[in-house]
């Protein structure tokens, strides 16, 4: 299903707009998705003045290559040939990328809303902050829950015991479902990767 990002904070964001951000895109067969997640791309990316765009293709054997390859954002293409893999994938444009202070990695179902890029890059002008997550939207416009606790003893017992919704609710299983977590931001162990903005500094 479509996810949709939304960057939560509103700060001065002057600093940021200078800073050559990359979209890094890994594909598989994403031909359905990819077409809106390029089209959001020019309203997520506003107010960044350099940004570069990177599909980074798993040898899909449907039109995903054919849509990136004709779309006006004209995002630089690198054919694995293999199915290599979401980190290999990654690894692989970041490899190719010079200049850029930060990269975000989205997967082909996200849709940015307007702005959400560069309240992202806010956040990793912190120096002690390396990766940023958006807080993400279902197509309804209902929370995703991509925040997560790290696996343990605790959060499995509670997630087959009570299942993973009351559990979360509790604050015991992995998924992360505080609401204000989701709206004000804060640390996290980990997160889905569905977008991720990094700090290549």
């Amino acid at each position: 299903m479509d996810k949709i990002a939304l960057a939560t904070d509103d700060n001065d964001l002057a600093a940021e707009a200078r800073l050559c951000l990359a979209v890094v895109v890994v594909t598989y067969n994403s031909a359905r998705v990819l077409g809106g997640l390029l089209d959001s791309l020019p309203a997520g990316l506003e107010g960044i003045a350099k940004t570069e765009v990177v599909i980074v293709d798993n040898n899909s054997k449907d039109a995903s290559v054919a849509i990136a390859a004709s779309h006006p954002v004209v995002p630089r293409i690198i054919q694995t040939g293999r199915n290599a893999g979401y980190a290999a994938a990654i690894n692989a444009a970041a490899a190719t990328i010079d200049d850029a202070s930060y990269i975000l990695v989205l997967n082909p179902d996200i849709r940015l809303l307007p702005g959400c890029a560069l309240r992202l890059v806010d956040r990793l002008l912190d120096d002690s902050i390396g990766i940023v997550v958006p807080k993400l939207l279902e197509q309804d416009g209902e929370l995703a829950y991509s925040l997560r606790r790290e696996p343990s003893l605790v959060t499995s017992w509670s997630d087959a015991l009570f299942g993973t919704r009351l559990a979360g609710r509790w604050g015991l299983g992995e998924i992360v479902m505080n609401p204000g977590l989701y709206e004000h931001g804060g640390t996290v162990e980990w997160a889905t990767g569905a977008a991720l903005a990094i700090s290549a500094r």
